[in-house]
């Protein structure tokens, strides 16, 4: 008896001194967050052609940034990471964020600065003249607003350098590089309504790719923390200033200005790891 209870203990011990030397070398990773573009939201341009009949030349007036007008949207990451050691580790993602709205309001000063003009650069209206030459101006027949929305689709490679390994809470700075393709769709809901009135040699695009396929790099720098609920499971929260480089010669001609994706970004996720290595 006391010889099987000797055994069992010295066998328990050695799995137990065995179990603490290996260590987990893979981690899936998954993780939902926000993306808030950030710049400036206008320039002036001073190059603005007058369309005034008692007026000739040019105006300076503001003209809005694209992408930093674009409202929060969601991101979403998936992949896998290597674990190299305790502090260091690399993750290799698939991403997808996506952003459905873009807002510009204005405020004009035009020909006098008693007459200001304001507006939103997405809404438009159809006016009865717009229809028949005959047509009163101030009789508006539609009103409405055209969408704008980003996706972004990458895959990236994130290496990580972690400050209390071994913690259950586990600090870490991470640097990701990504290659990303970019569109930007303009919803025509102004091509949409005058298409149905039939004017002779009008005719908009109802969908309109105002940046498509835009391939460019993506810096990614922040710093996050890992918090371990169990040996395989754990969950994070990182965050950080995002760039993405666009390609401008893939702009099309819209009144927008051409300019890099700037974004702070936040992310939530879990992470599950397997597969144990020795003396990691």
């Amino acid at each position: 008896m006391i010889r099987n209870l000797t055994l069992a203990l010295v066998l328990l011990c050695t799995a137990t001194l065995l179990r603490g030397q290996f260590e987990q070398r893979l981690t899936l990773n998954f993780s939902a967050g926000l993306v808030a573009p950030s710049g400036p939201k206008e320039y002036v341009d001073y190059d603005v052609p007058l369309t005034d009949t008692y007026f000739s030349g040019t105006i300076a007036q503001t003209r809005p940034y694209l992408m930093a007008n674009f409202n929060k949207g969601m991101s979403f990451y998936g992949g896998i990471q290597y674990n190299f050691s305790r502090q260091f580790a690399t993750a290799f993602s698939v991403q997808l964020f996506q952003i459905l709205n873009w807002e510009y309001s204005y405020e004009w000063n035009f020909m006098y600065p008693e007459e200001t003009i304001r507006g939103s650069w997405m809404e438009w209206q159809i006016r009865e003249s717009d229809i028949d030459p005959d047509g009163s101006y101030d009789v508006i027949v539609e009103s409405g607003e055209n969408k704008l929305s980003l996706t972004n689709i990458g895959i990236s490679a994130t290496p990580k350098v972690y400050a209390l390994p071994g913690r259950r809470f586990n600090p870490y700075l991470f640097g990701e590089i990504s290659y990303n393709l970019t569109n930007l769709s303009l919803r025509n809901n102004y091509g949409r309504a005058i298409n149905r009135y039939h004017i002779e040699g009008i005719e908009y695009e109802p969908l309109v790719k105002i940046l498509e396929r835009s391939i460019g790099l993506g810096l990614y720098p922040g710093m996050g923390a890992e918090f371990r609920l169990s040996e395989n499971l754990g969950i994070f929260l990182q965050g950080g200033y995002s760039v993405i480089f666009v390609n401008d010669k893939k702009l099309k001609d819209a009144g927008f200005a051409a300019e890099n994706f700037t974004n702070m970004r936040t992310e939530a996720g879990v992470k599950l790891s397997f597969w144990r290595s020795k003396n990691l």
